[in-house]
C-alpha cells in the first residue's frame, strides 16, 4: 500500500479500497482475536454455564479416549515383552557328569 505522506483522505481511502484491506483485516488473526473477545464479553451467566458444561463434557471424552489408548498400549507392550522373554529363554541342555 503506497501513497504520499501528505496524501488526502480521498487518496488514502482509494488505495485502501483498491488493496482490499478490510477483507485482509477480517482474515487476520488479530481481527479474529478481537471478535472472540467481544463475544466473550457479551456472554450472559447462562451462556458461561453452558460453555463450562460443554468444556467438561469435551474433557471427559478426551480423557476417557486417552486412558483407553494408554491402557491398550500398555497391554501391547506387556505382550511384546512377554514374547521377547519367551524367545530369549532357550531350553537348558542337561550335561552328563563324567565319572
Amino acid at each position: 500500500m503506497r501513497f504520499p505522506f501528505t496524501a488526502s483522505t480521498r487518496v488514502v481511502r482509494k488505495v485502501w479500497k483498491d488493496d482490499k484491506l478490510d477483507e485482509k483485516w477480517k482474515e487476520s488473526m488479530w481481527a479474529k482475536k478481537v471478535e472472540a473477545k467481544k463475544k466473550r464479553l457479551a456472554l450472559t451467566d447462562f451462556d458461561r454455564f453452558k460453555l463450562r458444561h460443554a468444556r467438561q463434557v469435551r474433557n471427559k471424552l478426551r480423557t476417557s479416549a486417552f486412558l483407553y489408548l494408554k491402557k491398550k498400549a500398555k497391554k501391547e507392550a506387556a505382550a511384546a515383552s512377554a514374547a521377547k522373554k519367551q524367545e530369549k529363554k532357550a531350553p537348558l541342555k542337561k550335561t552328563e557328569k563324567k565319572k
